[in-house]
């Protein structure tokens, strides 16, 4: 995966799940991660947290500074969740 970067209007909880991804997609061997839909697993996690819109670069690592300080156990959580229901899904439609 490439590194996230970031539009002019962004959500950097999008940048945060992300990283959270890369940092989780190590622990696995490399035949689960064939039956993650990482597009599916992203959302599912991103549609679990709350939205860190932001137009302003100053206010870009603010936001994922503030964000990984008060809610990273929330971000993992959904993550691992997204990870789960992705791999259930794609065994779903085999």
């Amino acid at each position: 995966m490439e590194k996230y970067t970031k539009p002019t209007l962004a959500n950097a909880m999008v940048a945060l799940v992300h990283e959270e991804f890369l940092q989780q997609f190590q622990q696995y061997p490399a035949t689960t991660l064939q039956q993650i839909n990482l597009s599916d697993a992203i959302a599912y996690a991103l549609n679990q947290l709350p939205p860190l819109y932001t137009t302003k670069e100053e206010d870009w690592e603010s936001y994922k500074n503030d964000a990984r300080q008060q809610i990273s156990f929330s971000i993992k959580r959904a993550v691992e969740t997204g990870i789960k229901v992705s791999q259930i899904h794609r065994k779903g439609n085999r």
